[in-house]
């Protein structure tokens, strides 16, 4: 944090943001912090993701800014275009309160799903090579997505909700962040509800949520590809 707090600060004319990451790096060495034993995991009912965030963001953005600065949609749109604060407090928030999301998210297939199992669904899921898995997972999920996301573009109190995730003027892999709490949980909530009612194997679901966290980053980012007729 120190490092990126100094970059940040010989990088950006605005020097805010550097000297706030490492005033908290200080903040944190006089509270205690370097003294914490990270293989613990503390006994509280409900933490913030902060190591998500910071896991995330480094992550996502080591694999998407080179791919920007290399093959740019728009090559005049720099790192810190406009509005990138406004996405950027969007995926803050997101992955701080990962916790109660990822809960709330999963409240309709868990309610759903102790009222009802449809077991031999279940068991020809089951039976199907993991590749086969994963492709169908992303086949139900895609189209489970796309009548939710087209009932927010046509229903007027719902786009009212959506409007947020189109009110970005700049696009790039930060931009997909831009969106309402409402729609994060109606959407994401209700894909899941056939993903876990036909009962796919674990491993195939870990893979459609690796594919579901690069995905969306990759079709809001400022890159040049076009894949023809299979996007």
């Amino acid at each position: 944090a120190f490092l990126l707090g100094a970059a940040s600060m010989m990088l950006r004319p605005r020097k805010v943001l550097g000297v706030t990451a490492i005033g908290l790096v200080f903040a944190s060495l006089l509270l205690g912090g370097a003294h914490v034993d990270a293989r613990t995991t503390p006994a509280v009912p409900f933490t913030i993701g902060l190591d998500w965030f910071v896991l995330n963001v480094l992550v996502t953005a080591a694999v998407f800014v080179p791919l920007e600065r290399v093959f740019p949609h728009r090559a005049d749109q720099g790192t810190f275009r406009f509005g990138w604060v406004t996405d950027g407090v969007h995926f803050l928030v997101s992955h701080l309160a990962v916790q109660v999301l990822s809960f709330l998210t999963l409240l309709p297939a868990t309610a759903l799903a102790a009222l009802w199992q449809p077991a031999g669904v279940q068991r020809a899921v089951a039976a199907l090579p993991l590749i086969a898995q994963v492709a169908a997972i992303v086949l139900v999920a895609d189209l489970a997505q796309y009548w939710i996301h087209r009932l927010f573009h046509t229903v007027p109190a719902l786009w009212r909700v959506h409007a947020v995730h189109h009110s970005s003027e700049a696009m790039d892999w930060l931009a997909g962040s831009r969106l309402h709490v409402i729609d994060v949980l109606a959407t994401r909530g209700l894909v899941l509800v056939p993903v876990f009612l036909l009962g796919f194997e674990r491993r195939a679901l870990y893979a459609y949520l690796v594919l579901g966290s690069f995905h969306p980053v990759f079709i809001h980012a400022n890159v040049r590809w076009r894949f023809g007729w299979p996007r």
